[in-house]
């Protein structure tokens, strides 16, 4: 297997695509404050490398350190959890991975270091949230995974608190309090993606001297934790939706782009299609849940079962109905 071929294995380039969407979050939140142009978008592009890069170190240092102490050889593959199966598969490839990580977090300091140039007035503010960056991605595996309560919220403060308002702070110089609710919601639920990507994993992580937050509260703890947080992220968004925050900046903003004015009718008709797929992606899983269920598997085993075997026909579903409506949103006749 070639080089690349290795670092886009341990980098889970599916992964990727959570760093994407936070800083697309971000840049949404940053263009209404300084307007789109030739220098915007270039400086949106090198920010999503950033952070699109940030998240590949990360995961490509876990790997690294995840085989040499044996870990994946350990762990059961799932689609969310166990490791990437990469360096199993190719041992003498293994400083690809660390490398690989090695160069993507240098590229996200090279990164930052030009916004620091480029916006002078933050650049305490940047240089603080840059720090604690680099400080997660490297202590990540051989520190905080053996924290519980240090960990749980690593991924959110990684993703949410540092990513989103850190883009706007790097766009426009400031950063507003719609970027920090967002950050914080978006936090809670990246918690709650590494809750449930550890509970397969607790046998191996135990054995490889790691101590997570579901081996101290075990399933019914971390059951009422997820709900916890899910809550939360919802009631953080309802606040900056109710508070004026989020449509301003996010709901608004394709309305704002192309000139058009907020219409009850197409509101109605966005509403309609998300019930749709709402309840499509529903009848696709509740469906499959129950399949299992009658071979015999436990509820929760199931549920899991179910998640990573209809997340492609879900997300198919989902980007077909929207891609629907695009002609009928632009007026394409």
């Amino acid at each position: 297997m070639s080089g690349w071929r290795v670092y886009l294995g341990v980098a889970r380039g599916r992964f990727l695509l959570l760093a994407f969407c936070c800083v697309v979050l971000g840049i949404s939140l940053s263009l209404p404050l300084r307007g789109l142009d030739v220098a915007f978008v270039l400086q949106a592009l090198l920010v999503l490398l950033a952070g699109v890069a940030a998240n590949a170190s990360v995961n490509a240092l876990n790997e690294y350190s995840d085989f040499h102490s044996g870990l994946d050889l350990q762990t059961q593959r799932t689609p969310f959890s166990g490791g990437s199966g990469t360096l199993p598969a190719c041992p003498q490839q293994a400083a690809v991975a660390l490398w690989g990580g090695l160069a993507g977090l240098l590229l996200c300091v090279l990164i930052g270091a030009l916004f620091l140039w480029l916006r002078p007035q933050a650049a305490a503010a940047l240089a603080m949230l840059g720090l604690a960056g680099i400080l997660l991605i490297l202590l990540y595996t051989p520190w905080l995974t053996r924290h519980p309560w240090f960990c749980l919220p690593a991924p959110g403060i990684g993703f949410g608190l540092l990513m989103v308002p850190g883009c706007q702070l790097a766009l426009t110089g400031a950063s507003t309090p719609a970027a920090w609710l967002c950050g914080l919601a978006t936090a809670l639920f990246c918690n709650n993606l590494l809750l449930l990507n550890q509970l397969p994993d607790v046998s191996a992580d135990r054995a490889a001297g790691r101590l997570t937050v579901p081996m101290v509260l075990e399933a019914a703890g971390v059951r009422r934790l997820l709900l916890l947080q899910w809550l939360l992220a919802m009631a953080l968004t309802a606040v900056a939706i109710l508070s004026g925050l989020l449509p301003v900046a996010c709901v608004l903003l394709g309305l704002l782009l192309n000139g058009q004015s907020f219409g009850i009718v197409m509101v109605g008709m966005g509403l309609i299609a998300l019930a749709g797929i709402v309840v499509n992606n529903n009848i696709i899983l509740i469906d499959t849940y129950n399949q299992l269920r009658r071979q015999g598997l436990a509820p929760y085993e199931a549920a899991l079962e179910c998640g990573s075997l209809r997340l492609r026909p879900v997300l198919l579903t989902a980007i077909t109905t929207v891609l629907g409506l695009v002609p009928m949103v632009l007026g394409v006749n």
